[in-house]
This record gives C-alpha cells, sequence and structure tokens, in this order.
C-alpha cells in the first residue's frame, strides 16, 4: 500500500518524463525516495515495465499529451485504478458525491489491517497527488481544511475512452466506479464514439 512514501503522482515530474523519457529515466532531479516514489507511478500507470524499460504506452502518451493532456491524464486516472492498490482502495471506499477527510481513509486502512504509520503515508501521497496534479480537479478537490470532495467527470475523452472500452466494453459499471460518469453519460459516450 505505501508504495509512494507520501510523494504524490506530480505534474512537474509526470511531464518532466513525458518530455525526457529515456533521458529523463537516466537523469532527472528527484531525491532517492521521491525515484522510487515515482518509479512506482510509472509502474503502476504501465508507463515503464519491471525492469525499468519504456512501455508502448509511454511512447503514445509523449505523442499525445502535448495535443491533449486530459486526455492522458484520464487514462493516467484509468491505469492507477486498477494497478494501483492505494488507487483501487480509494474507488472502492470513497462514492462519487462525497466529502471526506484523511484521517477518515486512515482510519479504514487501519481497520484493514494496515500499520497506522504505512497508512497515514499512502493516504498522504493520494492527497499529494490531487493537490500536485490534474486528477484533483475531478477525483479528490481540497474544499476547505483537511476536507475533499469527489467529484468525478462530466466529459470522457475518445482516447480514455478507447483505453477503457477495451477493458470493459459496454459493462458501464466500471465507468462509474472509476470515472463517475452515470448510465445516461455513459449511453451518450457510446453514441457519440461508436466504439
Amino acid at each position: 500500500m505505501d508504495r509512494y512514501s507520501t510523494f504524490g503522482l506530480r505534474l512537474i515530474w509526470f511531464e518532466s518524463f513525458l518530455y525526457g523519457l529515456e533521458g529523463w529515466l537516466r537523469e532527472n532531479t528527484l531525491g532517492p525516495v521521491q525515484k522510487k516514489a515515482m518509479r512506482n507511478y510509472l509502474l503502476d500507470i504501465k508507463l515503464i515495465d519491471p525492469k525499468g524499460n519504456l512501455t508502448p504506452l509511454a511512447y503514445e502518451f509523449s505523442e499525445i499529451y502535448p495535443k491533449d493532456p486530459k486526455a492522458v491524464w484520464q487514462v493516467v486516472w484509468l491505469n492507477l485504478c486498477l494497478n494501483s492498490k492505494l488507487f483501487i482502495f480509494y474507488w472502492v471506499a470513497v462514492p462519487f458525491g462525497s466529502q471526506w477527510r484523511k484521517e477518515e481513509l486512515i482510519k479504514k486502512l487501519v481497520e484493514l489491517g494496515y500499520a497506522e504509520r504505512t497508512a497515514r503515508n499512502a493516504i498522504n501521497a493520494l492527497t499529494n497527488t490531487f493537490e500536485e496534479s490534474p486528477l484533483g480537479e475531478w477525483f479528490g478537490k481540497r474544499v476547505e481544511r483537511g476536507v475533499y470532495y469527489k467529484e468525478g467527470l462530466r466529459e470522457l475523452s475518445f482516447y480514455a475512452f478507447k483505453k477503457a472500452y477495451e477493458l470493459f466494453g459496454e459493462n458501464y459499471e466500471p465507468y462509474g466506479y472509476i470515472f463517475g460518469i452515470d448510465r445516461e453519460a455513459f449511453n451518450y459516450l457510446l453514441l457519440k464514439y461508436n466504439p
């Protein structure tokens, strides 16, 4: 659960990686703990393999990001929600439209058997991701001191819909759980994108 120390996925790190790719993997300005956290994010997003080699998705992101960063971030969210224990916990434990406090999520993880420090580090990484990346705009917006709101998407990009459709087809539930879109919006996307 504590794969990222307390570090969130940060916009500046992510963009530096996408614009540098192999060069960034060889040389960057992150400290040792930050590098380990970022490597784990890259693994969970499926941008590097376990040996640290770039994946085809990394090159795809690198091409698409300058033209449509929102679409790339939506696929980042999808992959984190499928591959990271922390993000899986979040989308299962926190319904869309709800407000929550960090301490509540830490308590839920402790109740699941995680040590308090592990739980705190994980939730700090989650909230730091929301504060330091565009993901907070949709999935964990801070609304007042210590309180976050989980909103969800109003629109899913074609790129993100295509990636999700490859995994889920026309099974609505994963789209609702992961992206927060309702069935009516999902039906609209099926008509709009005609997969």
